[in-house]
């Protein structure tokens, strides 16, 4: 993705604006039409379009189902991880975000006791305070953490989160120190954020942390080196349809 970016510089003698075609480039691509390997109605491995490095999970307690109920098809239908029986994957190598970045990942989250809580998304497998999650404390929706002092979290108009549709895709966008959330390609908040490197290698668990996992389907995940302006929107309705044209079954 090649896009034009402004930057103003105010000194004593005076403001300067110059502007700089930057590329951005994906770091990651994972869908549910591509790339996954089942082993009796569950998933053992999720690759990625632009590399080697792909998810895993070798303990099939712990492997994610194909399907809602394990009866999917092979690039028709999303990977579930269910908090009971505490399913997550593994990459083989650590990715590391640094500066701008443009995280798309399409969920279809799964009430526990009326609640949408402890929606562990992304996480650092040596590391319980660097993770993406939604729903960690009530009255509070996303968080981004890096440290154990340095996170941050949005504030939620309800108790726990309340997605605007069962399936929904999630955009986070970091500028500088500044945190962009969108919902289905509708900016829906922001907020300041660290501009400290973030690292994960897990999906669906935070750290070694076993009380809760994701709960729910995931149908997608990428990854890009940069705040995307330039055809985000067009980009967002891409994943749309493709995952909501899926048989979550």
């Amino acid at each position: 993705i090649t896009q034009q970016e402004t930057t103003t510089t105010t000194r004593p003698q005076g403001t300067t604006t110059t502007t700089q075609t930057v590329t951005i480039n994906p770091v990651c691509y994972f869908d549910f039409s591509r790339g996954v390997r089942e082993v009796s109605g569950k998933v053992s491995r999720w690759g990625n379009a632009f590399s080697g490095n792909s998810f895993s999970q070798t303990t099939d307690a712990n492997r994610p189902l194909l399907g809602l109920q394990g009866r999917g098809r092979v690039g028709f239908s999303p990977l579930f991880f269910y908090d009971d029986n505490t399913a997550f994957m593994s990459l083989n190598t650590a990715i590391t975000l640094e500066d701008d970045f443009t995280i798309f990942i399409f969920i279809e989250n799964i009430e526990i006791a009326g609640t949408r809580k402890y929606l562990r998304l992304l996480g650092k497998s040596d590391d319980n305070n660097m993770f993406i999650s939604i729903g960690e404390t009530a009255n509070k929706s996303y968080v981004i953490g890096f440290d154990a002092s340095t996170k941050t979290e949005i504030n939620s108009t309800t108790t726990y989160w309340k997605p605007p549709t069962e399936r929904v895709l999630i955009t986070l966008q970091r500028k500088g120190q500044k945190l962009f959330i969108r919902e289905n390609g509708e900016a829906l908040t922001s907020g300041t954020v660290s501009d400290n490197d973030f690292v994960f290698d897990q999906i669906g668990k935070k750290g070694n942390d076993t009380n809760a996992t994701y709960n729910g389907g995931i149908y997608h995940l990428s990854i890009y080196d940069g705040y995307i302006e330039k055809g985000l929107e067009d980009i967002e309705d891409g994943i749309m349809r493709e995952a909501n044209a899926a048989n979550h079954y």
